[in-house]
């Protein structure tokens, strides 16, 4: 059960992702602000590699981590399967 319930918050990772540029793109334009003009950063601190690659191939590529050992551990791991 538990390996369900991991792989269900694994998918729901990229649908989150969407569903915040989404709200992303909605404010820039009630602002008169190019959504372009936003960078949204995807903080990835504390979350296992299989949340961040699910953001990963949804196309986002900007991440931020507390402690460079965490980057140095997850990047390999998230880009390498590209």
């Amino acid at each position: 059960m538990e390996a369900a319930t991991s792989a269900a918050v694994d998918g729901a990772a990229a649908g989150a992702f969407r569903s915040v540029v989404r709200r992303i793109h909605q404010a820039a334009e009630s602002a008169g602000r190019g959504p372009h003009q936003i960078r949204l950063v995807a903080v990835s601190k504390t979350k296992p590699v299989s949340l961040v690659r699910q953001v990963y191939d949804a196309g986002h590529r900007c991440f931020g981590e507390n402690y460079v050992q965490e980057l140095i551990d997850k990047a390999p791991q998230v880009s390498s399967l590209s």
